[in-house]
């Protein structure tokens, strides 16, 4: 199995002359050899459905994705509010 790698995307950041972009919208480039997506920290707040929404996205576009949250992730919630919110993510 092949992974593509991804960490600190940190969607949940408005960026300085991005204030009007949704930075959830973001879109991977994607290696075609890879069959998994591994998200590994500071990826977007779990309190955020849009993170949600975005990882669903993923798991159209590769076999299997991995997420390892950061300590971004539960910023304004806990880890285990970001655990039990990411288990209820699943493939639409």
């Amino acid at each position: 199995m092949r992974f593509q790698l991804i960490s600190d995307l940190h969607l949940e950041v408005i960026r300085a002359g991005d204030d009007k972009r949704d930075q959830y919208q973001f879109s991977i480039p994607v290696d075609p050899s890879a069959d998994a997506l591994a998200l590994v920290g500071d990826i977007g707040a779990t309190n955020d459905e849009r993170l949600f929404t975005w990882i669903r996205a993923q798991l159209a576009r590769f076999k299997v994705v991995f997420f390892v949250p950061g300590n971004h992730e539960a910023h304004g919630s806990s880890m285990v509010r970001t655990r039990f919110a990411y288990s209820n993510t699943h493939h639409p």
